[in-house]
């Protein structure tokens, strides 16, 4: 019997970094496949909200494959919530990733937020909760499409500390949606 990992072609991962902008709003904005559109388009804006550690950048990773075309027979996978960069870009802010020359429809822009809950101390609830709630009144004409809680698999209940945070956060966006 042969061993599958010996056979299967290595796939190739190639970034879809295009770009950043900072903000003065404490928002760090990302380019994937363009600076630009290269089409008009209507945005469809998703906000990803939850605990640091669950998975929300390979989330982006995998919806960043899903808008460029790849499929689980291709050969290339796309990334772009992973980039490295340089010691100016703030570990805990809001990443607005713009999708660019998608095959989409619209324009897909994907909001990631900084963990809930963390256990670092290194920004409390507190503080993440008005940080998300300037971004979104700094950013009035964004209208938000869906607001996805991402959770860790191995966590099989939802405590009630959690379910707090979340809910608190849920309660920044209603206004938006």
């Amino acid at each position: 019997m042969s061993d599958p990992e010996s056979t299967s072609e290595e796939l190739k991962l190639v970034s879809k970094f295009a770009g950043e902008a900072f903000g003065t709003d404490n928002v760090r904005t990302v380019f994937a496949g363009a600076s630009e559109d290269n089409v008009e388009r209507a945005d469809r804006v998703i906000v990803l909200i939850g605990p640091a550690g669950t998975g929300k950048s390979t989330l982006i990773d995998c919806m960043c494959n899903y808008f460029y075309g790849a499929t689980l027979k291709s050969h290339t996978r796309y990334k772009i919530a992973d980039e490295i960069f340089d010691q100016t870009t703030p570990i805990k802010t809001i990443i607005k990733y713009v999708f660019n020359q998608t095959n989409m429809p619209y324009r897909p822009i994907v909001i990631d937020t900084p963990g809930i809950g963390s256990e670092s101390g290194v920004q409390t609830d507190a503080e993440i909760s008005e940080m998300l709630t300037s971004f979104l009144v700094q950013s009035h004409r964004v209208v938000i499409h869906a607001i996805g809680f991402v959770l860790k698999y191995s966590d099989s209940r939802v405590s009630l500390k959690r379910e707090a945070q979340i809910k608190e956060k849920g309660r920044v966006f209603e206004e938006s949606l």
